[in-house]
């Protein structure tokens, strides 16, 4: 039997203080982000979490061409090994990263930069986004402002479509350039990894990655499901079942639990494995190098499984809340089921069923897959970085 044994998450500050004081703060900021002048040869990067895979391979590229590159974290510890030497850590609230912000002459982010949607024309605020905007509906959809003065690389001309939409930008500012983290993905080495089989011995294995299913847009907290333990959108009875019945057939899915959802894994499972980010980066892995180590992956509106396509591996949607999803937080596109790149498993027996087939060595939705791959993906190479650091001009590029 296995369970979470790490339950003692890293506590996060937020980079500014809240309430009226961290308003003022952040007036203040933006006031000396139009007067500090910028090095043309800095650039800082934010990324949530800070071991973040679009972040990793952005600094790569960007020490190949001559940078120097500062990561501005949260935590007060980041995982060594990750980061080339080069890049120096700062903790956000520290004043020197502060500094480091406003004088780099380009700027790096998952999420935003101290509540920042833009700085001033001269700096260059580029949002490597966690995912394609294609599946479900995210900020100025669900009431958040619009990003100006920013560029958001996407992997083809749907996202771009919603991109453009979503944050409020022009075309020319959503390059099809690809998405950086997919560039760790496509080289990491394929094969089971000594982790996952210690873990569990399985003749078949699976990573399963549930979107998170609440959020907040500003100070407003949004609640996208109700049903679902730990962040999995089936309850312990049905998790107990489904568990029971993985093992019968010899199959490991390795659950990546969200770090906000993680500390709530309390069951007791043998087919069903509890993974954390923790463990990933202790075994010097991680989403993204962690990928092409299972058989296929198991999801549902998290667009991690537009980057999956890559990898043309068999792809399970598990998503028994779809239409509580639909009613709450909503698509980007519908008839979502449609754009799903194989059928939606709403119950246990429809998730044992698409996990069989898998375990079994087939490949039924395989056409369909690919179709999806044709149409959301531009380029289907490692160059995405280097795509986007040449559209922005950020450095002279390196040979291919």
């Amino acid at each position: 039997m296995l369970r979470r044994r790490d339950r003692h998450p890293v506590r996060r500050r937020p980079a500014l203080p809240t309430g009226l004081l961290g308003r003022l703060a952040l007036g203040a900021l933006r006031a000396l982000n139009h007067v500090v002048a910028e090095r043309d040869t800095l650039a800082v990067l934010v990324g949530i979490p800070d071991v973040e895979d679009g972040m990793i391979a952005v600094a790569d590229e960007l020490l190949a061409r001559g940078r120097e590159v500062v990561l501005l974290t949260a935590g007060t510890r980041v995982p060594e090994g990750f980061h080339d030497p080069r890049v120096r850590t700062i903790p956000r609230r520290d004043p020197r990263a502060v500094w480091a912000y406003l004088r780099a002459r380009d700027v790096f982010t998952t999420h935003g930069v101290y509540g920042e949607r833009g700085g001033p024309t001269r700096q260059r605020l580029t949002y490597v986004w966690h995912g394609e905007s294609t599946g479900k509906r995210i900020d100025r959809y669900l009431g958040g402002p619009a990003k100006p003065s920013s560029t958001a690389p996407v992997l083809s001309s749907v996202g771009q479509a919603f991109r453009c939409a979503e944050f409020g930008l022009a075309p020319r500012s959503v390059p099809v350039v690809g998405a950086p983290r997919n560039d760790r993905m496509l080289r990491a080495p394929r094969g089971p990894h000594p982790l996952f089989i210690e873990r569990a011995p399985a003749r078949c294995r699976l990573l399963w990655m549930p979107t998170y299913r609440a959020g907040a847009v500003g100070h407003r907290r949004r609640t996208d499901s109700t049903r679902g333990q730990a962040g999995l959108p089936f309850d312990r009875d049905e998790l107990a079942e489904l568990d029971r019945r993985l093992a019968a057939l010899d199959v490991a899915v390795h659950v990546k639990l969200h770090p906000f959802a993680a500390d709530a894994f309390d069951l007791r499972t043998s087919a069903l494995v509890p993974l954390t980010d923790a463990d990933l980066w202790a075994a010097g892995l991680t989403t993204y190098t962690a990928l092409p180590r299972f058989d296929g992956l198991v999801t549902d509106v998290s667009s991690v499984w537009i980057d999956h396509l890559l990898l043309d591996r068999p792809v399970v949607v598990a998503f028994p809340d779809v239409e509580e999803y639909r009613a709450t937080r909503g698509f980007a596109l519908e008839p979502f089921e449609d754009w799903m790149p194989a059928p939606v498993a709403r119950t246990v027996d429809d998730l044992v069923d698409e996990i069989a087939a898998v375990a079994a060595g087939d490949d039924p939705h395989a056409a369909r897959r690919r179709a999806r791959r044709a149409l959301l993906h531009a380029h289907d190479d490692d160059r995405s970085a280097a795509r986007l650091l040449d559209v922005l001009g950020a450095g002279a590029a390196r040979p291919a």
